[in-house]
């Protein structure tokens, strides 16, 4: 109750308080008792399974609150009268003693403060990414939201007394004095709450000076004049620079129909972090078992591994290649003791072959190694079993890592760079409407750098002995076909429940369930660049809305913030323990960060690229090449409803424009054949290394210079360029400026009357 009484004077402070950030000390001070009360139900929801969900996602939306740089204090006002109303639970005798028919009532009391708190925590993810112009704009919006839900923590709060009151009436009468008591409590230390409400839902004079302004120039359609909002945020708010493309879409889009179509990234986000804070538990009660000197070999959740550790008497980690030698001997002896008692071979004998090879050893040591130290512990050993299908052995999983996870990732390298030269068809004729969208979408959307991630795998020893024809070759094909097919579905189960959206770095860890996209991003990439070469596919033929691109863009760009991520987590790791980054990333889960490091570390090393290689039975049949179904239908994958369609005449008469070259000069072939398989690596010769692929898009076909390459071994889809440097864009811009002159030059002839007699 301490805590609550300080929460509130510091409440009070920041309400009268003309700024709307908090500092970090007040924040905590805020949110100390929520805290408490979470603690407090952790240890009784056993017990009261009633409260159980609406807890965990509590504790979800405290601790993002926590991890922000910067904290709006509406919000805080908001969690304030949370705080208040968990407390109200203070009295757990009364609960417990609560007759059958006052559970069944606390059971759907709590379903719907479940449904609160979610909506609660979905606002306030989308209160914070829309920034505070866009914020202040919609001021009335928002803050009406803000105070109904203040409002109904308040009501919640109300309610519960009551129940408890009228529960503890009908026991022993010291229970109802102390619930009483209880309330009388929270009521003293929330006399000025009514106070803090209601300025949560006044509008302050910045927001009512823009609501004018707003009112005077045409009201909601003045937040889609891009004009009037840009000298609106360098006049009133002394922005420098032209609102971004986020905070357009963000005024745009009314806040009920925002809160609609983030909710399922929200969901997905609850469920990563439920899973990230229960692993947290675990690694506490690891801690725990340590200090009893436990055992460590106590904490391992597979039976054989438990052994193996307890045999090698190993403490809380061991090397890595230790570990994959116990392994492989404890299933030798497993095995040989399986055959001399069956009288056959154990099924999973082939592993054995696998697991006995020094070869694989980096690749298993990858994919437990979290940290790239070297070392496994207990914990990352459980994290890795935890994950396998529950059909499959260890021997299985680990066989898998070792020799099959290569294979798949040089198929998904594979189904990618396909999806890249479809994308570049695609985007060459789609319809002049879309033709700016489709522009900002290959120049600004990241796709360069995520070329870089599929091209940096390389096919190198370890694909190319796993791939012959051995013992072990066709029951890893079978389990390869398998996992590749679940990881798939699974993860495109859950691009579809956000319908491919990724508003944040955090929905993209959200959806692969792991902060180790290392493992899934080559598969994760090509679902999500196949849908994007659908709705560029149907931009061929209808006319999209802006808002349909810009949601595209800004998901590849998250998608590389994730990967960026990932990269400075790992190098960090590495410095930290003075190990040979260059090395080690050449090495690291085959290569697939060496490009991204050669290209964004300080100190850029040469790099030569590595083919694949084409070897027998070393990809998935039905993987590559692509099988294209038919196209779906636009509402099956569009995000945004179509605007108003052009009529065919109107859009003929656009394909002539000036502002677009014809876009059917030329028929244009749709790539296939060795134009998909001709990606080289850069000539050794060259003085420059190349780094970037980028789509020429600008010009059709017919437009473009005779090549005098073999169009067999140079692929059409991509100009390679250097490193970028400030002579190379100056260079790149008057390249373009050329082909501009040429284009121009072009349609004069065109549009010249009797040009071919002259």
């Amino acid at each position: 109750m301490a805590n609550l009484s300080k929460a509130q004077t510091v409440v009070d402070d920041i309400v009268a308080s003309e700024a709307w950030t908090v500092v970090k000390e007040n924040v905590t001070a805020v949110l100390a008792p929520a805290k408490d009360v979470v603690l407090i139900l952790d240890s009784v929801t056993k017990y009261i399974p009633a409260v159980m969900v609406a807890e965990s996602v509590l504790s979800v939306i405290i601790k993002h609150e926590l991890e922000r740089q910067e904290n709006d204090k509406n919000i805080l006002v908001v969690y304030h009268t949370i705080s208040i109303f968990w407390f109200t639970l203070c009295n757990l005798q009364t609960i417990f003693r609560a007759a059958e028919h006052i559970k069944g009532e606390l059971d759907t009391f709590f379903q719907e403060v479940n449904k609160t708190t979610q909506d609660f925590g979905n606002f306030r993810e989308v209160y914070y990414r829309h920034g505070h112009f866009a914020r202040t704009l919609r001021s009335s919006e928002y803050r009406k939201k803000l105070a109904d839900f203040a409002q109904g923590f308040v009501d919640h709060k109300s309610k519960l007394q009551f129940i408890l009151v009228e529960n503890s009436a009908l026991q022993i009468t010291d229970m109802s004095v102390n619930v009483n008591g209880v309330s009388a409590k929270l009521d003293a230390v929330t006399a000025k709450l009514d106070q803090a409400l209601a300025v949560i839902a006044k509008q302050t004079p910045l927001e009512v000076s823009v609501a004018k302004q707003l009112q005077e120039n045409g009201g909601e359609k003045a937040l889609q004049n891009p004009q009037f909002l840009n000298e609106l945020a360098r006049n009133t708010f002394g922005a420098e620079e032209d609102l971004s493309p986020q905070v357009h879409a963000s005024l745009r889009q009314g806040l009920d129909e925002a809160l609609t179509a983030n909710m399922p990234m929200f969901t997905l986000k609850v469920e990563a972090a439920q899973k990230e804070m229960s692993e947290a538990v675990e690694r506490s009660t690891e801690t725990i078992m340590q200090q009893l000197n436990s055992g460590p070999y106590q904490l391992i959740k597979d039976e054989d591994i438990k052994e193996v550790w307890k045999s090698m008497n190993w403490r809380i980690s061991c090397k890595s290649r230790h570990f994959v030698d116990a392994v492989h001997n404890h299933f030798a002896q497993k095995f040989g003791e399986h055959r001399h008692r069956a009288g056959k071979v154990h099924p999973d004998q082939w592993t054995l072959n696998i697991l006995s090879q020094v070869i694989y050893y980096p690749s298993i040591s990858d994919a437990i190694d979290d940290d790239g130290s070297g070392y496994i512990s207990v914990h990352e050993v459980n994290q890795f079993f935890k994950s396998r299908p529950k059909e499959w052995s260890a021997v299985q999983w680990l066989s898998f890592w070792a020799a099959g996870w290569k294979q798949n990732a040089l198929a998904y390298k594979t189904r990618c760079k396909v999806v890249f030269s479809d994308l570049e068809a695609a985007a060459r004729t789609v319809l002049p409407q879309n033709r700016r969208g489709v522009k900002a979408y290959i120049k600004t959307s990241g796709l360069s750098e995520l070329w870089l991630v599929v091209n940096s795998l390389t096919g190198d020893g370890v694909a190319h002995h796993s791939a012959h024809h051995t013992p072990e070759t066709a029951p890893l094909n079978a389990l390869r076909a398998e996992i590749m097919q679940k990881e798939i579905d699974h993860i495109r189960s859950r691009l579809e429940r956000i319908q491919y959206q990724l508003e944040s770095p955090e929905t993209v860890l959200a959806v692969l369930g792991t902060h180790r996209l290392e493992g899934f991003i080559l598969c994760f990439l090509d679902l999500i660049l196949d849908r994007h070469y659908q709705i560029i596919e149907a931009a061929n033929t209808l006319v999209l809305g802006d808002r349909e691109f810009e949601t595209m863009i800004f998901s590849l760009r998250n998608l590389v913030a994730a990967f960026s991520a990932r990269y400075h987590s790992i190098i960090a790791s590495w410095k930290q323990q003075r190990l040979d980054t260059g090395f080690l990333v050449e090495c690291f889960a085959g290569g697939l960060f060496n490009d991204w490091h050669e290209v964004f570390q300080d100190n850029p090393v040469a790099y030569e690229g590595g083919e694949t290689p084409k070897t027998s039975g070393s990809q998935i049949p039905s993987t590559s090449p692509r099988q294209r179904s038919p196209p779906p239908r636009p509402e099956d994958i569009l995000v945004f409803p179509l605007p108003p369609q052009p009529s065919p005449t109107r859009t003929s008469s656009e394909d002539s424009s000036a502002g677009s070259p014809p876009p059917r000069l030329a028929p244009l072939p749709h790539p296939q054949g060795p134009r998909r398989r001709s990606f080289q690596r850069p000539n050794r010769s060259s003085t420059s290394t190349d780094y970037f692929y980028h789509f020429d898009f600008e010009r059709r076909p017919s437009e473009r210079p005779v090549s005098t390459a073999d169009p067999a071994s140079i692929s059409e889809v991509y100009r390679k360029t250097k490193k970028p440097k400030i002579e190379d864009r100056i260079t790149s811009l008057e390249t373009e400026l050329s082909d501009i002159k040429g284009m121009l030059n072009h349609l004069i002839l065109l549009s010249t009357p009797n040009h071919g007699d002259t």
